[in-house]
């Protein structure tokens, strides 16, 4: 673990670690994701001959990366909040504000990952209690779509559609932070919690019983949410019938099976589940017919179509064919 200089404190938290099989840039030669890049504010990521790289003399271990990637491609390790089960409260402070690391702090406040949050709800917490510097006038800060305010606001209104109670964000100082938080971190010290994960959240902190995600799975929100109704996700594919031609490229590049095709000889069905779509947009980068869309925190449409297999009458050559009655 190395230690570097931001802002007039000392950050204790360690780069993250590229994990090149993981991106969506090893994977497919056409990826446009660049949430990494953008997210970047000392722009220690780059795009290098079509691939991403990590300057370690630029990177200042933000954790920013981390929280926006859809794939789980940068693993870096991530203390999640210290949570008080009697008051339904959890607490979290930013390093440069307590200058310090352990249970409860991260490297940034919005280097949270939605996986955490999903954690916090599961386990009945509905306030989330935070410390932090003037995130506005810090170099950290990220864009407006990643900051936790803005994740946390789409996640609660997708609760609220659901019946269920979200997580409001509560601001206190960091002497109160400290003396409200002194107690919880020395049990969690005891309970032998080293004060991080390694981005393993979702198999890590959701309960068992649950449908954890396996490790370094961005999926975690949108599995949860919609076990709870079939509302809103995340990000939910959608399939232009008119413009498909069934070429298989975008089930091809999906890891998740958020589009798939179970073959049944003389039939098939393709299938959407956007419960297990991270957003990547891959399938939309493949397309070459433009039928693939990707929409963030709608309803899935459709989930189900029925293909029949055809021949070509010049050739014999064998393709899948829509249901007629699909629209």
């Amino acid at each position: 673990m190395r230690a570097v200089l931001h802002g007039g404190s000392r950050n204790f938290f360690a780069m993250p670690e590229l994990l090149l099989d993981r991106c969506t840039h090893f994977r497919s030669p056409h990826a446009s994701c660049d949430a990494c890049v953008d997210s970047c504010p000392r722009e220690a990521l780059q795009f290098t001959a079509g691939q991403v790289q990590l300057d370690a003399a630029a990177c200042d271990a933000c954790g920013l990366c981390v929280a926006v990637c859809p794939e789980g491609a940068l693993a870096a390790r991530i203390s999640r909040p210290l949570h008080d089960p009697g008051h339904v409260r959890a607490f979290v402070a930013c390093e440069p504000a307590v200058e310090a690391c352990g249970e409860g702090i991260l490297p940034c406040l919005h280097a949270m990952l939605d996986q955490q949050v999903v954690a916090l709800a599961r386990a009945g917490v509905r306030t989330l209690e935070t410390a932090h510097l003037d995130c506005a006038s810090c170099p950290r800060r990220p864009g407006d779509a990643s900051r936790l305010e803005t994740r946390l606001a789409d996640f609660n209104a997708a609760c609220r559609q659901r019946g269920l109670a979200g997580i409001s964000l509560a601001r206190i100082g960091i002497t109160e932070w400290k003396k409200r938080t002194v107690d919880l971190r020395v049990a969690s010290s005891r309970r032998g919690f080293l004060g991080n994960l390694f981005t393993r959240p979702a198999a890590a902190l959701l309960s068992p019983g649950g449908n954890a995600a396996s490790s370094r799975d961005a999926r975690a929100m949108g599995i949860w949410l919609a076990t709870q109704g079939n509302n809103v996700l995340p990000a939910v594919p959608a399939v232009d019938l008119r413009r498909c031609t069934l070429c298989g490229a975008c089930v091809a590049v999906c890891n998740h099976r958020a589009l798939s095709i179970q073959d049944f000889g003389a039939t098939a069905r393709f299938t959407i589940a956007a419960r297990q779509c991270t957003g990547c947009q891959l399938c939309l980068d493949v397309c070459r017919d433009d039928a693939v869309s990707i929409q963030k925190w709608h309803e899935p449409i459709a989930h189900e179509f029925t293909l029949f297999r055809r021949r070509c009458k010049q050739c014999s050559h064998g393709f899948w064919e829509f249901s007629e009655t699909e629209e």
